[in-house]
């Protein structure tokens, strides 16, 4: 099983450094760690690649490289896909960590911050106008204990992970719609 998980994730690799989102998803599905039933782990995931794929990154994470950010969208590809491990050990290769945060620390926040997005688009789709922010736990860093709780509305909600975050964990803040 080794060996078919290897060959699964250098085929999973090329697709996502060529962008080929969708084969990627295909590639990952009879491997991937998910709860979800194939067609919809499938199309999900997909989803989530592409909005990886197509944002910017966090503000928390600095100023990145063009080069390094292409590294680590494949990274949180291949972390969305459910290969943990191959995702650590591809950034480790790729780029000797510029970010404050370590490498499976900096794959998880682009990972939050593209389903802070994707969210934010179902908010706007479903007419949602307002959003309270959820810090996570009580060991939370300031910045994000300062904003834990607070309704905000759409366009003014700050961009997540929270770019004054200095959690070591790196940010867990996350938002609930706020219906009336």
């Amino acid at each position: 099983m080794s060996i078919e998980i290897d060959i699964a994730v250098a085929k999973v690799v090329a697709a996502l450094e060529q962008q080929r989102l969708n084969d990627a998803a295909r590639e990952a599905l009879p491997f991937s760690k998910t709860m979800f039933s194939p067609d919809a782990s499938s199309g999900l995931n997909s989803h989530l690649l592409t909005v990886v794929f197509a944002h910017k990154l966090p503000t928390i994470l600095g100023s990145i490289r063009q080069e390094d950010a292409q590294w680590l969208r494949v990274a949180a590809g291949l972390h969305i896909l459910g290969f943990d491990k191959a995702s650590r050990r591809y950034l480790s290769e790729k780029v000797h960590t510029p970010f404050r945060h370590a490498n499976d620390v900096t794959v998880r926040m682009t990972v939050f911050a593209a389903n802070h997005q994707r969210r934010l688009q179902q908010f706007r789709e479903t007419d949602v106008k307002k959003a309270r922010v959820r810090g996570i736990t009580e060991n939370s860093c300031a910045s994000c204990r300062a904003i834990n709780g607070r309704v905000y509305d759409l366009r003014s909600l700050p961009m997540l992970p929270y770019e004054k975050c200095s959690c070591d964990m790196g940010c867990r803040c996350t938002v609930a719609a706020v219906l009336d």
